[in-house]
């Protein structure tokens, strides 16, 4: 597979070997041109699915219940349509990119878990075998001359297979040689477990309605040696795709969870909603770059354009603005140089509209690092998009300016100019929350603006030496903090008012 970080993904034919199979054992790797982005992303919604699964699985959920969970994640991020291309290109590129970000041995286990559930799911809907034959999976079937030795030992292990079926009759009254294979026993260890075969001589009759626990057996095994083979690789392939490794390498630990669309919530040194007078502290403190950077535009300036409105006010409602608190903020700073009457005809709208107030009364969520980094750049006089995608020059004062060290500013930068732009803001967060030697050592890869602020509130609750967890009362209040930092200006401010007063009666 060759990479580009800007070059379009070839168009894919079925004539490929990788993509003849709409279902298959991915025996055979792709070999076209594919940018890194959409490389990236393929891979992330393939591991949001194989999560879903062990979230599914770990909660114990009925199979019923997890098959129509499956179908909605699976229509979401990985379908798999009949006669789509596109579908199995991306689900074919996407499983041979996580072999590589999995076949360390501490996660090939998870992994080929995960995989398996997929593609009984899958096979669920397969004329199973149609599958046999199109993945070159060759099972011994019967003699007439056997099957009739032993059909009468061969028929409960059929009855047993279609205990809940309401065709059963129908179906035992066809019985022949070919409805069964003749398997291995220690190939179907899980189906001797449960009384499911026939053994003699060492082989277990299947019948083939119970295949599927064959084939994902054999699937297992073809996963665990791929990735024992990619493992002894490793050093080779990071070699050869040095502009993924980091991203590979760190894939496994993609937080992939919250949307952030709750405003009322306890998150490290935080509790509650977040009102306009803490915005500024916060953004100081824990706000990601991308945040900073608008923050300090609206500051400067007492506007944004529609992109920075849209990502900077997103964000604001996901770390627990409320729209009340939203319209506050925006309208302090826009009335500064447009008037109040303005800003309530031409912004209060779309802040009333993003929190699901207006129009088709849709609660939009904050935008992830992916949807910034893909969207569109930043124009003149724009100030959204993801820093680590734009002036690198600039980028490296800024990094400076925080007081980042020259070493650290360009570790940064290096990463942002080989394309890692998460990498490179999960670099930052490190630097500026206590480095290698600090309480924020956790190998955190940034993915979400909200993800970053989250994991900060986190970092100061523990260093203040309270949890970082959303509940209980012994972590310290920031709220009260900056609440006395806001009231202690206010006050300065009077203070000078009411001298300014007594200076001109003076006067």
């Amino acid at each position: 597979m060759l990479l580009h970080p800007t070059k379009k993904t070839k168009k894919q034919t079925a004539s490929h070997p990788a993509y003849q199979n709409r279902v298959s054992f991915y025996k055979i790797p792709p070999t076209e041109d594919v940018t890194i982005e959409q490389l990236e992303l393929w891979a992330i919604d393939r591991l949001k699915v194989l999560r879903e699964i062990d979230a599914a699985k770990t909660r114990g959920m009925k199979p019923e219940d997890m098959n129509n969970r499956l179908n909605q994640v699976l229509t979401k991020y990985l379908p798999l349509r009949a006669n789509n291309e596109a579908d199995i290109h991306k689900d074919v590129v996407s499983h041979f990119i996580l072999r590589l970000a999995y076949c360390n041995p501490a996660d090939a286990k998870w992994f080929v878990s995960q995989e398996k559930a997929l593609l009984k799911h899958r096979l669920e809907g397969e004329n199973l075998p149609a599958f046999l034959v199109e993945n070159d999976l060759h099972f011994p079937s019967l003699t007439e001359e056997e099957f009739k030795s032993i059909e009468s030992e061969l028929r409960p292990v059929a009855e047993t297979a279609l205990a809940f079926d309401l065709r059963t009759g129908a179906i035992l009254s066809s019985l022949n040689a070919h409805s069964f294979f003749v398997i291995p026993f220690e190939e179907a260890s899980e189906l001797i477990s449960q009384r499911r075969v026939y053994l003699k001589g060492g082989k277990a009759y299947v019948y083939r309605e119970q295949m599927v626990s064959i084939v994902l057996g054999r699937y297992r095994t073809h996963l665990m040696q791929a990735l024992n083979t990619a493992y002894k690789a490793h050093p080779q392939t990071r070699q050869k795709f040095q502009s993924i490794a980091p991203f590979l390498e760190n894939l496994s630990k993609q937080y992939l969870g919250s949307d952030y669309t709750q405003t009322n919530r306890n998150i490290g040194d935080l509790t509650g909603p977040i009102s306009p007078e803490q915005i500024d502290a916060l953004a100081k403190r824990s706000f990601p770059m991308c945040m900073k950077n608008m923050h300090r535009k609206i500051k400067e300036s007492h506007h944004l354009k529609h992109q920075g409105r849209m990502q900077f006010g997103l964000f604001l409602k996901g770390i627990g603005v409320t729209m009340e608190d939203a319209l506050a903020f925006w309208r302090a700073e826009f009335s500064k140089i447009i008037g109040v009457d303005k800003f309530e005809k031409e912004y209060a709208y779309n802040i009333r509209h993003n929190y699901g107030k207006e129009g088709k009364r849709t609660s939009y969520t904050p935008y992830s690092c992916l949807k910034i980094i893909l969207g569109p750049p930043p124009s003149s006089g724009e100030t959204h998009g993801c820093p680590f995608r734009q002036d690198l020059k600039a980028l490296e004062t800024d990094l400076l300016n925080q007081g980042i060290s020259s070493s650290g500013a360009k570790n940064i930068v290096e990463l942002a100019r080989e394309n890692h732009y998460q990498i490179a803001c999960s670099k930052h967060f490190e630097l500026t929350h206590g480095g290698s030697t600090g309480v924020s050592e956790q190998n955190i890869v940034i993915n979400h603006p909200n993800g970053y602020f989250e994991e900060s509130a986190k970092y100061y609750a523990l260093k203040s030496g309270g949890s970082s967890s959303s509940t209980g009362n012994t972590k310290p209040n920031i709220n009260d903090t900056l609440m006395k930092k806001s009231d202690t200006t206010k006050n300065d401010a009077n203070s000078t008012k009411s001298d300014a007063a007594n200076t001109n009666t003076a006067a």
